[in-house]
């Protein structure tokens, strides 16, 4: 219940009709805004859902975003997947845009040199990195985390039109060195032989 109340916000008809009221003022025509189911996934005590919006509801162009929020199935709180590691500053996690906060330094540099290393044909290339995101520190993005089967997703969020974005896969194995106490607890759960998955 408490999971089907933080996305009763899918289905609230208002961001609708106050997209449209600002489209009509901007251009004269009517503005659409939609949210859509993209991920679901259970993995032990943890439910995580991925929810993808685009909208057009004024100003320069249209835009698309996605968010991925956990939820711990024994509590029904969302559960801040950065709190799993060390040194993690999760004071800008928000369970409504999904925005974990910005990785530990030695998490962020491991993570950053996925960038350019995977199949062109399904990860970005350094020079795709960088035309979609600038020369900044790969380090430095703030990603989406969503558990994976044995381990978590670290996800670049997609520029405004929908297009760059990818996701990086870690076995909780290759993330033990930058686990907390919190992390390694999950991790263990994960470990469990005949734990439902």
């Amino acid at each position: 219940r408490a999971v089907t109340r933080s996305l009763r916000h899918l289905i609230d008809p208002n961001p609708l009709f106050e997209c449209r009221r600002q489209q009509l003022e901007y251009s004269g025509a009517r503005g659409w805004l939609e949210s859509s189911v993209v991920h679901l996934a259970a993995q032990r005590r943890w439910l995580t859902v991925g929810v993808s919006t685009s909208q057009d509801c004024g100003g320069a162009h249209w835009s698309t975003w996605d968010f991925f929020q956990t939820w711990n199935l024994e509590t029904g709180q969302p559960e801040n997947l950065l709190t799993w590691f060390k040194d993690a500053d999760a004071s800008q996690f928000n369970a409504q845009s999904g925005a974990n906060g910005s990785l530990p330094e030695p998490l962020a540099e491991f993570v950053g040199e996925r960038i350019g290393q995977g199949d062109p044909s399904m990860h970005l290339t350094h020079d795709d990195y960088v035309g979609c995101y600038g020369e900044g520190d790969p380090g430095g993005q703030e990603y989406m985390l969503r558990l994976n089967a044995d381990g978590v997703d670290f996800i670049l969020p997609t520029t405004w039109n929908g297009s760059c974005g990818d996701v990086f896969s870690f076995t909780f194995k290759e993330l033990e060195p930058f686990l907390s106490k919190a992390g390694r607890a999950a991790a263990a759960q994960f470990k469990q032989a005949g734990s439902p998955g």
